[in-house]
């Protein structure tokens, strides 16, 4: 009776790793969806309203919950906080600290730096434009992220519960 609890921990836990491993690119896609969202809501804001960029992200960032909001929340800060940081470093280090340790890969934080070299410095054709070839980078990263979550998510989990099954087979 032991050992069959033992062998059912054992192929629980190698399951649940696997699971685990898989929610990484699981929540990249999460991610990236939550980024889109939330930088559709500031071109819109931008478009109708004439509020400067910053207040347009604190309003923004008070209605928006996950890493989205949390990304606009930290370069409100950062512009308030630090004279030494101009827009471009603040939404920078945002990016760094927010998305640093993330499930985001480096080409998405990339884009996603980029972005606020222009962001509110020209006019509001420029900004759409600048809105509208992130928008297209961002989808074009949100669908490799969704077929490699597709791909890799299955692997993962097939790979925990075969290390379980094997494990247990290896002790009996």
């Amino acid at each position: 009776m032991l050992g069959l609890i033992l062998y059912l921990t054992i192929l629980i836990t190698a399951a649940g790793a696997g699971y685990m491993a898989a929610r990484t690119y699981e929540n990249r896609v999460i991610h990236l969806e939550d980024l889109i969202l939330v930088l559709k809501i500031l071109r819109s804001e931008m478009e109708y309203r004439n509020d400067p960029v910053p207040e347009l992200m604190e309003r923004i960032a008070r209605r928006m919950t996950g890493k989205a909001g949390d990304f606009l929340n930290a370069v409100c800060s950062f512009l308030k906080g630090d004279d030494r940081y101009d827009f471009y470093d603040s939404w920078k280090e945002a990016v760094n600290k927010i998305y640093g340790e993330s499930a985001l890969a480096e080409s998405d934080r990339s884009i996603l730096s980029r972005a606020g070299i222009e962001l509110g410095k020209t006019d509001m054709s420029n900004q759409l434009a600048l809105f509208a070839h992130l928008f297209d980078r961002l989808e074009e990263q949100k669908k490799e992220a969704d077929e490699e979550r597709r791909i890799k998510s299955r692997i993962c989990r097939t790979l925990g519960i075969s290390l379980g099954v094997l494990a247990v087979i290896v002790l009996l």
